[in-house]
Protein backbone atom coordinates (compact mmCIF):
# COMPACT_ATOMS: atom_id res chain seq x y z
CA UNK A 1 0.00 0.00 0.00
CA UNK A 2 2.63 2.31 0.86
CA UNK A 3 4.59 1.50 -2.64
CA UNK A 4 1.14 2.56 -4.39
CA UNK A 5 1.52 5.66 -2.60
CA UNK A 6 4.90 6.57 -3.07
CA UNK A 7 4.26 5.55 -6.95
CA UNK A 8 1.52 7.74 -7.42
CA UNK A 9 3.10 10.45 -5.40
CA UNK A 10 5.99 10.51 -7.48
CA UNK A 11 3.67 10.59 -10.53
CA UNK A 12 2.04 13.35 -9.51
CA UNK A 13 5.16 15.39 -8.83
CA UNK A 14 6.64 14.33 -12.55
CA UNK A 15 3.02 15.60 -14.18
CA UNK A 16 3.26 19.06 -11.91
CA UNK A 17 7.22 19.47 -12.50
CA UNK A 18 6.09 18.37 -16.44
CA UNK A 19 3.42 21.37 -16.52
CA UNK A 20 5.68 23.48 -14.86
CA UNK A 21 8.13 23.45 -17.45
CA UNK A 22 5.67 23.69 -20.09
CA UNK A 23 4.79 26.96 -18.24
CA UNK A 24 5.58 30.28 -19.71
CA UNK A 25 7.42 32.84 -17.73
CA UNK A 26 5.41 36.26 -17.41
CA UNK A 27 8.00 38.88 -17.82
CA UNK A 28 7.15 42.41 -16.48
CA UNK A 29 7.60 45.39 -19.28
CA UNK A 30 10.70 46.70 -16.80
CA UNK A 31 12.53 43.15 -17.35
CA UNK A 32 11.87 43.13 -21.06
CA UNK A 33 13.32 46.76 -20.95
CA UNK A 34 16.41 45.89 -19.11
CA UNK A 35 16.73 42.56 -21.10
CA UNK A 36 16.56 44.72 -24.06
CA UNK A 37 19.32 47.06 -23.19
CA UNK A 38 21.91 44.57 -22.00
CA UNK A 39 21.68 42.52 -24.96
CA UNK A 40 20.20 44.75 -28.12
CA UNK A 41 22.68 44.23 -30.76
CA UNK A 42 22.10 47.74 -31.86
CA UNK A 43 22.73 49.03 -28.56
CA UNK A 44 25.85 47.62 -28.24
CA UNK A 45 27.31 49.00 -31.42
CA UNK A 46 26.65 52.17 -30.29
CA UNK A 47 28.29 51.25 -27.18
CA UNK A 48 31.17 50.80 -29.12
CA UNK A 49 31.25 54.14 -30.53
CA UNK A 50 31.80 55.49 -27.20
CA UNK A 51 34.69 53.31 -27.05
CA UNK A 52 35.70 54.55 -30.37
CA UNK A 53 35.62 58.26 -29.14
CA UNK A 54 37.98 57.25 -26.62
CA UNK A 55 41.12 55.84 -28.64
CA UNK A 56 40.16 58.88 -30.50
CA UNK A 57 40.97 61.19 -27.51
CA UNK A 58 44.35 58.99 -26.75
CA UNK A 59 44.71 59.51 -30.72
CA UNK A 60 45.05 63.17 -30.54
CA UNK A 61 46.83 63.19 -27.34
CA UNK A 62 49.58 61.19 -28.86
CA UNK A 63 49.99 63.83 -31.30
CA UNK A 64 51.66 65.83 -27.90
CA UNK A 65 54.53 63.20 -27.84
CA UNK A 66 57.69 62.63 -28.71
CA UNK A 67 58.27 61.19 -32.27
CA UNK A 68 61.40 58.88 -32.84
CA UNK A 69 62.02 57.31 -36.23
CA UNK A 70 64.88 55.34 -37.68
CA UNK A 71 65.94 56.29 -41.15
CA UNK A 72 67.78 54.54 -43.69
CA UNK A 73 69.16 55.42 -47.47
CA UNK A 74 70.97 53.32 -50.38
CA UNK A 75 71.99 55.11 -53.13
CA UNK A 76 73.24 54.34 -56.53
CA UNK A 77 74.67 56.66 -58.41
CA UNK A 78 74.84 55.73 -61.85
CA UNK A 79 76.17 59.46 -63.10
CA UNK A 80 78.25 60.47 -60.28
CA UNK A 81 77.15 64.25 -59.61
CA UNK A 82 79.67 66.75 -59.79
CA UNK A 83 80.47 69.69 -57.43
CA UNK A 84 82.27 73.17 -57.78
CA UNK A 85 83.88 74.95 -55.23
CA UNK A 86 86.88 77.95 -55.27
CA UNK A 87 90.18 76.56 -55.39
CA UNK A 88 90.67 79.48 -52.10
CA UNK A 89 88.18 77.20 -50.07
CA UNK A 90 89.29 74.09 -50.45
CA UNK A 91 93.15 74.99 -49.39
CA UNK A 92 94.18 75.71 -53.14
CA UNK A 93 95.43 78.83 -54.22
CA UNK A 94 93.44 80.00 -57.45
CA UNK A 95 95.03 80.79 -60.95
CA UNK A 96 93.52 82.19 -63.70
CA UNK A 97 93.38 78.65 -65.18
CA UNK A 98 92.15 77.03 -62.43
CA UNK A 99 89.78 79.48 -60.16
CA UNK A 100 87.58 76.24 -58.84
CA UNK A 101 87.74 72.90 -57.96
CA UNK A 102 85.64 70.19 -59.12
CA UNK A 103 84.90 66.65 -57.35
CA UNK A 104 82.71 63.85 -57.84
CA UNK A 105 81.13 62.14 -55.01
CA UNK A 106 81.97 58.37 -55.63
CA UNK A 107 79.42 55.90 -56.73
CA UNK A 108 77.35 54.53 -53.79
CA UNK A 109 75.95 56.44 -50.96
CA UNK A 110 75.07 54.64 -47.22
CA UNK A 111 73.01 56.76 -44.90
CA UNK A 112 71.11 55.95 -41.56
CA UNK A 113 70.37 57.22 -38.52
CA UNK A 114 67.52 58.22 -35.83
CA UNK A 115 65.26 61.59 -35.80
CA UNK A 116 63.52 62.99 -32.67
CA UNK A 117 61.10 65.46 -32.45
CA UNK A 118 58.88 67.06 -29.92
CA UNK A 119 55.80 69.47 -30.23
CA UNK A 120 56.44 72.41 -27.96
CA UNK A 121 53.83 74.86 -29.02
CA UNK A 122 51.11 73.77 -31.37
CA UNK A 123 47.43 75.45 -30.34
CA UNK A 124 45.11 73.30 -33.41
CA UNK A 125 46.33 70.08 -31.11
CA UNK A 126 44.78 71.26 -27.66
CA UNK A 127 42.10 72.49 -29.04
CA UNK A 128 41.79 69.22 -31.31
CA UNK A 129 41.78 67.38 -27.82
CA UNK A 130 39.05 69.31 -26.62
CA UNK A 131 37.00 68.56 -30.16
CA UNK A 132 37.99 64.51 -29.44
CA UNK A 133 36.51 65.04 -26.07
CA UNK A 134 32.97 66.66 -26.84
CA UNK A 135 32.22 64.15 -29.62
CA UNK A 136 32.87 61.12 -26.80
CA UNK A 137 30.16 63.62 -25.23
CA UNK A 138 28.18 63.38 -28.10
CA UNK A 139 28.57 59.47 -28.98
CA UNK A 140 27.53 59.07 -25.02
CA UNK A 141 24.31 61.28 -25.74
CA UNK A 142 23.69 59.04 -29.09
CA UNK A 143 23.83 55.61 -26.95
CA UNK A 144 21.40 57.48 -24.23
CA UNK A 145 19.14 58.05 -27.37
CA UNK A 146 19.55 55.22 -28.36
CA UNK A 147 18.34 53.64 -25.44
CA UNK A 148 15.17 55.50 -25.12
CA UNK A 149 14.50 54.69 -28.60
CA UNK A 150 14.80 51.40 -27.94
CA UNK A 151 12.88 51.18 -24.44
CA UNK A 152 9.79 53.23 -26.63
CA UNK A 153 10.27 50.03 -29.02
CA UNK A 154 10.25 47.61 -26.35
CA UNK A 155 7.23 49.21 -24.86
CA UNK A 156 5.19 49.88 -28.07
CA UNK A 157 5.29 46.30 -29.00
CA UNK A 158 4.55 44.93 -25.46
CA UNK A 159 1.28 47.00 -25.28
CA UNK A 160 0.99 45.55 -28.22
CA UNK A 161 1.47 41.87 -27.02
CA UNK A 162 -1.01 42.94 -24.25
CA UNK A 163 -3.83 44.16 -26.15
CA UNK A 164 -3.75 40.90 -27.87
CA UNK A 165 -3.31 38.87 -24.63
CA UNK A 166 -6.58 40.44 -23.46
CA UNK A 167 -8.41 40.10 -26.89
CA UNK A 168 -7.72 36.34 -26.85
CA UNK A 169 -8.95 36.17 -22.74
CA UNK A 170 -12.26 37.58 -24.25
CA UNK A 171 -12.71 35.92 -26.97
CA UNK A 172 -12.22 32.92 -24.52
CA UNK A 173 -15.23 33.93 -22.57
CA UNK A 174 -16.92 34.19 -25.79
CA UNK A 175 -16.17 31.03 -26.95
CA UNK A 176 -17.42 29.79 -23.49
CA UNK A 177 -20.65 31.63 -23.55
CA UNK A 178 -21.15 30.48 -26.82
CA UNK A 179 -21.12 27.08 -26.45
CA UNK A 180 -23.02 27.30 -23.43
CA UNK A 181 -25.58 28.81 -25.45
CA UNK A 182 -25.20 26.45 -28.09
CA UNK A 183 -26.13 23.79 -25.56
CA UNK A 184 -29.02 25.45 -24.30
CA UNK A 185 -30.40 25.90 -28.32
CA UNK A 186 -29.59 22.27 -29.60
CA UNK A 187 -31.33 21.06 -26.33
CA UNK A 188 -34.58 23.94 -27.44
CA UNK A 189 -34.43 22.70 -30.72
CA UNK A 190 -34.36 18.63 -29.59
CA UNK A 191 -37.81 19.80 -27.48
CA UNK A 192 -38.81 21.56 -30.79
CA UNK A 193 -39.22 25.02 -28.91
CA UNK A 194 -36.73 26.49 -31.28
CA UNK A 195 -35.90 26.35 -34.42
CA UNK A 196 -32.53 24.95 -36.70
CA UNK A 197 -31.73 28.58 -38.02
CA UNK A 198 -31.45 29.21 -34.39
CA UNK A 199 -28.86 26.43 -33.95
CA UNK A 200 -27.08 27.50 -37.03
CA UNK A 201 -26.84 31.19 -36.06
CA UNK A 202 -25.36 30.56 -32.76
CA UNK A 203 -22.57 27.98 -34.54
CA UNK A 204 -21.98 30.84 -37.00
CA UNK A 205 -20.91 32.96 -34.17
CA UNK A 206 -18.94 30.17 -32.47
CA UNK A 207 -17.00 29.66 -35.36
CA UNK A 208 -16.10 33.28 -35.95
CA UNK A 209 -15.20 33.45 -32.01
CA UNK A 210 -12.82 30.09 -32.72
CA UNK A 211 -10.91 32.44 -35.71
CA UNK A 212 -10.73 35.72 -34.16
CA UNK A 213 -9.30 33.63 -31.03
CA UNK A 214 -6.79 31.79 -33.54
CA UNK A 215 -6.01 34.45 -35.09
CA UNK A 216 -5.12 36.35 -32.08
CA UNK A 217 -2.82 33.59 -31.48
CA UNK A 218 -0.74 33.87 -34.25
CA UNK A 219 -0.85 37.52 -33.81
CA UNK A 220 -0.08 37.25 -30.22
CA UNK A 221 3.23 34.88 -31.32
CA UNK A 222 4.51 37.21 -33.73
CA UNK A 223 4.32 40.30 -31.21
CA UNK A 224 6.71 37.85 -29.24
CA UNK A 225 8.74 36.70 -31.64
CA UNK A 226 9.12 41.04 -32.43
CA UNK A 227 9.89 41.12 -28.72
CA UNK A 228 11.87 38.50 -28.21
CA UNK A 229 14.39 40.35 -31.09
CA UNK A 230 14.25 43.66 -30.12
CA UNK A 231 15.02 42.19 -26.86
CA UNK A 232 18.08 40.38 -28.05
CA UNK A 233 17.03 37.08 -26.76
CA UNK A 234 17.06 33.26 -27.96
CA UNK A 235 14.14 33.03 -29.95
CA UNK A 236 13.33 29.56 -28.23
CA UNK A 237 13.18 31.45 -24.82
CA UNK A 238 9.00 30.84 -24.36
CA UNK A 239 7.30 33.61 -22.06
CA UNK A 240 4.32 36.03 -22.25
CA UNK A 241 3.76 39.55 -21.08
CA UNK A 242 1.50 40.79 -18.23
CA UNK A 243 -2.09 41.36 -18.87
CA UNK A 244 -2.83 45.31 -18.38
CA UNK A 245 -5.15 46.94 -15.48
CA UNK A 246 -7.45 49.57 -16.10
CA UNK A 247 -5.13 51.79 -13.48
CA UNK A 248 -4.54 55.29 -15.41
CA UNK A 249 -1.15 57.22 -14.22
CA UNK A 250 -1.71 60.75 -12.35
CA UNK A 251 -1.92 63.57 -15.06
CA UNK A 252 0.81 65.38 -13.18
CA UNK A 253 3.57 62.63 -13.41
CA UNK A 254 2.95 62.37 -17.23
CA UNK A 255 2.09 65.89 -18.47
CA UNK A 256 5.38 67.94 -16.73
CA UNK A 257 6.00 69.99 -20.07
CA UNK A 258 8.38 69.62 -22.72
CA UNK A 259 11.85 68.38 -21.00
CA UNK A 260 14.96 71.05 -22.32
CA UNK A 261 17.05 67.31 -21.22
CA UNK A 262 15.93 65.81 -24.37
CA UNK A 263 19.02 64.23 -26.12
CA UNK A 264 17.56 65.42 -29.78
CA UNK A 265 18.17 69.15 -28.24
CA UNK A 266 21.38 68.35 -26.30
CA UNK A 267 22.98 66.47 -29.33
CA UNK A 268 22.74 69.87 -32.04
CA UNK A 269 23.51 71.70 -28.68
CA UNK A 270 26.74 69.92 -28.78
CA UNK A 271 27.25 69.43 -32.24
CA UNK A 272 27.06 73.48 -32.45
CA UNK A 273 29.70 73.85 -29.85
CA UNK A 274 32.07 71.15 -31.92
CA UNK A 275 31.17 73.51 -35.32
CA UNK A 276 32.42 76.29 -32.76
CA UNK A 277 35.72 74.67 -32.05
CA UNK A 278 36.49 73.40 -35.35
CA UNK A 279 36.43 77.13 -36.54
CA UNK A 280 38.67 78.06 -33.69
CA UNK A 281 41.06 75.64 -34.97
CA UNK A 282 41.15 76.39 -38.50
CA UNK A 283 41.77 80.61 -37.52
CA UNK A 284 44.68 78.68 -35.37
CA UNK A 285 46.50 77.35 -38.61
CA UNK A 286 47.57 80.64 -39.00
CA UNK A 287 49.51 80.82 -35.54
CA UNK A 288 52.94 79.88 -35.69
CA UNK A 289 54.17 76.42 -34.06
CA UNK A 290 57.54 75.69 -32.71
CA UNK A 291 58.84 72.50 -32.34
CA UNK A 292 62.14 70.24 -31.07
CA UNK A 293 63.54 68.31 -33.51
CA UNK A 294 67.69 66.25 -33.53
CA UNK A 295 69.02 63.68 -35.51
CA UNK A 296 71.64 61.06 -35.26
CA UNK A 297 73.32 59.77 -38.32
CA UNK A 298 75.88 57.77 -40.21
CA UNK A 299 77.09 58.09 -44.01
CA UNK A 300 79.07 56.20 -45.86
CA UNK A 301 80.61 56.13 -49.39
CA UNK A 302 82.13 53.63 -51.77
CA UNK A 303 83.11 53.24 -54.93
CA UNK A 304 82.27 49.55 -55.89
CA UNK A 305 79.43 47.72 -53.88
CA UNK A 306 81.08 44.82 -52.70
CA UNK A 307 83.50 47.22 -50.55
CA UNK A 308 80.42 49.24 -48.64
CA UNK A 309 80.84 46.91 -45.72
CA UNK A 310 83.36 44.67 -46.02
CA UNK A 311 86.55 46.56 -46.98
CA UNK A 312 88.91 47.92 -44.91
CA UNK A 313 90.58 50.70 -47.61
CA UNK A 314 87.39 52.59 -48.06
CA UNK A 315 86.90 56.20 -45.95
CA UNK A 316 85.02 55.10 -43.03
CA UNK A 317 81.44 55.71 -41.84
CA UNK A 318 80.81 59.61 -40.94
CA UNK A 319 78.46 60.37 -38.25
CA UNK A 320 76.64 63.51 -38.08
CA UNK A 321 74.40 64.72 -35.21
CA UNK A 322 71.97 68.21 -34.93
CA UNK A 323 69.32 69.46 -32.35
CA UNK A 324 67.22 72.82 -32.74
CA UNK A 325 64.05 74.43 -32.79
CA UNK A 326 61.75 74.55 -35.63
CA UNK A 327 59.49 77.15 -36.17
CA UNK A 328 56.85 77.09 -38.55
CA UNK A 329 55.26 80.14 -39.91
CA UNK A 330 52.23 80.31 -42.13
CA UNK A 331 52.12 82.75 -44.73
CA UNK A 332 49.73 82.39 -47.62
CA UNK A 333 48.22 78.86 -48.56
CA UNK A 334 46.40 79.94 -51.40
CA UNK A 335 42.98 81.12 -49.30
CA UNK A 336 42.43 77.32 -48.23
CA UNK A 337 41.64 77.92 -44.11
CA UNK A 338 39.49 81.14 -45.57
CA UNK A 339 37.87 78.77 -47.38
CA UNK A 340 37.83 76.35 -44.88
CA UNK A 341 36.14 79.26 -42.47
CA UNK A 342 33.40 80.16 -44.39
CA UNK A 343 32.36 76.78 -44.72
CA UNK A 344 32.12 76.08 -41.52
CA UNK A 345 29.96 79.04 -40.71
CA UNK A 346 27.99 78.16 -43.17
CA UNK A 347 27.48 75.02 -41.07
CA UNK A 348 27.10 76.19 -37.84
CA UNK A 349 24.00 78.57 -39.17
CA UNK A 350 22.56 75.42 -40.47
CA UNK A 351 23.16 73.45 -37.31
CA UNK A 352 21.44 76.40 -35.28
CA UNK A 353 18.63 76.61 -37.57
CA UNK A 354 18.03 72.79 -37.21
CA UNK A 355 18.14 73.32 -33.21
CA UNK A 356 15.20 75.59 -33.64
CA UNK A 357 13.53 74.11 -35.52
CA UNK A 358 13.50 70.25 -34.07
CA UNK A 359 12.94 72.84 -30.51
CA UNK A 360 9.85 73.77 -32.19
CA UNK A 361 8.71 70.65 -33.68
CA UNK A 362 9.31 68.68 -30.43
CA UNK A 363 7.45 71.65 -28.66
CA UNK A 364 4.24 71.06 -31.33
CA UNK A 365 4.50 66.88 -31.01
CA UNK A 366 4.24 67.72 -27.02
CA UNK A 367 1.14 69.92 -27.60
CA UNK A 368 -0.62 66.94 -29.74
CA UNK A 369 0.63 64.34 -27.45
CA UNK A 370 -0.87 65.89 -24.64
CA UNK A 371 -4.31 66.38 -26.09
CA UNK A 372 -4.02 62.81 -27.82
CA UNK A 373 -3.14 61.33 -24.28
CA UNK A 374 -5.99 63.08 -22.70
CA UNK A 375 -8.65 62.17 -25.09
CA UNK A 376 -7.47 58.54 -25.59
CA UNK A 377 -7.75 58.50 -21.77
CA UNK A 378 -11.35 59.43 -22.23
CA UNK A 379 -12.01 57.37 -24.67
CA UNK A 380 -10.59 54.15 -22.74
CA UNK A 381 -13.36 54.99 -20.41
CA UNK A 382 -15.81 55.34 -21.91
CA UNK A 383 -14.91 52.25 -23.59
CA UNK A 384 -14.18 50.49 -20.64
CA UNK A 385 -17.59 51.18 -19.52
CA UNK A 386 -19.15 50.30 -22.38
CA UNK A 387 -17.73 46.91 -22.67
CA UNK A 388 -18.51 46.35 -18.80
CA UNK A 389 -21.98 47.52 -19.81
CA UNK A 390 -22.62 45.05 -22.50
CA UNK A 391 -21.35 42.21 -20.73
CA UNK A 392 -24.21 42.79 -18.32
CA UNK A 393 -26.88 43.71 -20.74
CA UNK A 394 -25.57 40.21 -22.77
CA UNK A 395 -26.49 38.55 -19.23
CA UNK A 396 -29.29 39.75 -18.60
CA UNK A 397 -30.82 39.06 -22.18
CA UNK A 398 -28.73 35.23 -21.96
CA UNK A 399 -30.47 34.64 -18.57
CA UNK A 400 -33.91 35.82 -20.01
CA UNK A 401 -33.09 33.36 -23.55
CA UNK A 402 -32.57 30.65 -21.04
CA UNK A 403 -36.08 31.24 -19.37
CA UNK A 404 -37.64 31.66 -22.66
CA UNK A 405 -38.59 35.48 -22.50
CA UNK A 406 -36.42 36.95 -24.67
CA UNK A 407 -35.89 36.04 -28.31
CA UNK A 408 -32.16 34.50 -30.14
CA UNK A 409 -32.20 37.40 -32.54
CA UNK A 410 -31.94 39.67 -29.09
CA UNK A 411 -29.53 37.73 -27.47
CA UNK A 412 -27.13 37.68 -30.65
CA UNK A 413 -27.89 41.46 -31.43
CA UNK A 414 -26.63 41.77 -27.44
CA UNK A 415 -23.58 39.60 -28.32
CA UNK A 416 -22.41 41.07 -31.17
CA UNK A 417 -22.36 44.43 -29.20
CA UNK A 418 -20.67 43.09 -26.54
CA UNK A 419 -17.79 41.43 -28.97
CA UNK A 420 -17.96 45.01 -30.57
CA UNK A 421 -16.95 47.12 -27.39
CA UNK A 422 -14.79 44.30 -26.35
CA UNK A 423 -12.53 45.29 -29.78
CA UNK A 424 -12.82 48.82 -28.99
CA UNK A 425 -12.10 48.45 -25.33
CA UNK A 426 -8.63 46.77 -26.12
CA UNK A 427 -8.17 49.04 -29.38
CA UNK A 428 -9.05 51.98 -26.89
CA UNK A 429 -6.60 50.58 -24.18
CA UNK A 430 -3.54 50.42 -26.69
CA UNK A 431 -3.71 53.63 -27.83
CA UNK A 432 -4.20 55.31 -24.63
CA UNK A 433 -0.50 53.43 -23.04
CA UNK A 434 1.13 54.20 -26.37
CA UNK A 435 -0.31 58.45 -26.12
CA UNK A 436 1.44 58.07 -22.71
CA UNK A 437 4.79 56.72 -24.17
CA UNK A 438 4.82 59.31 -26.05
CA UNK A 439 4.06 61.82 -23.09
CA UNK A 440 6.67 60.07 -20.77
CA UNK A 441 9.87 59.97 -24.00
CA UNK A 442 8.95 63.84 -24.84
CA UNK A 443 8.96 64.59 -20.91
CA UNK A 444 12.77 63.01 -20.15
CA UNK A 445 10.92 60.36 -17.92
CA UNK A 446 11.14 57.21 -19.64
CA UNK A 447 12.93 55.75 -16.13
CA UNK A 448 9.66 55.48 -15.02
CA UNK A 449 9.00 52.35 -16.73
CA UNK A 450 11.52 50.48 -14.86
CA UNK A 451 11.09 52.14 -11.65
Amino acid sequence: MQRKIQLTLAIFLCCASMAWAQQDSIYSLKECIETGIMNNLVLQSKGQEIQKSKFEITEYRTRLFPKIQAFGNFINYIDKPTSVSLSSQVGSSPSANQPYMQSQTMRYNTSGGIQFSLPIYNQTLYTGIGIAKRMQDIQKMNYEKAKEDLTVEISQIYYLAQSTLEGMRLAQDNIQRLSELREITQAAYDNGVAMEVDVQRVDINLENAKVQYDNSISMYQQQLNMLRYVMGVNPDISFSVERFNMNFKEKNTVMGGLSNDLYEIKILQAKQDVLKRQGQVIKQGYIPSLSFVSQLGYTKYANHFNRIFHSTDTPKWYNSFYWGIALNIPIFDGFEKQAKLRKNKVEAYQNKLLLQDTHENLQTQYDNACNDYLNNERNFIKQRDNYLLAEKVYTVTFEKYREGIASMTELLQDEISMSSAQNNYVNAHYSYKVSELSLLKLGHKLDSLTE
